[in-house]
């Protein structure tokens, strides 16, 4: 036992490699295992954005369903200056009527003068 021969050196060189190994590897492995749960997490909570979103979304297209569309609009209801538009012709057709009118009564009432006189 005075001396320590070659293969026993080199069994303990190996052994100390082999416990190296088995540490480096449980290490990996351990690391490994930390960044796949870190990568579970992201994804569920990726998971549950896009739940949120696809449950806002078919909110939103329930909500717009009924809603109508600016053609509709345009298409239903006259805008504010089309309606100014069309009130100023209506009042002069009013107003021309309104003085057509006149003239009639005007004519009924030298009519009625006129039979009057006879």
């Amino acid at each position: 036992m005075e001396q320590i021969e070659s293969w026993m050196i080199s069994m303990i060189i190996s052994s100390i490699g082999l416990i190296a190994m088995i540490a480096v590897g449980k290490y990996k492995t351990e690391a490994n295992e930390r960044a796949i749960e870190y990568e579970r997490k992201a994804r569920q909570v990726m998971g549950d954005k896009l739940d949120n979103i696809a449950e806002e979304v078919v909110a939103h297209n329930a909500k717009t369903i009924g809603v109508p569309t600016m053609e509709d609009v345009r298409r239903e209801f006259v805008s504010k200056e089309m309606f100014r538009q069309m009130e100023k012709h209506i009042d002069g057709k009013f107003d021309d009527m309104g003085k057509m009118l006149n003239k009639f009564s005007q004519g009924q009432e030298e009519i009625l003068k006129e039979i009057r006189r006879k």
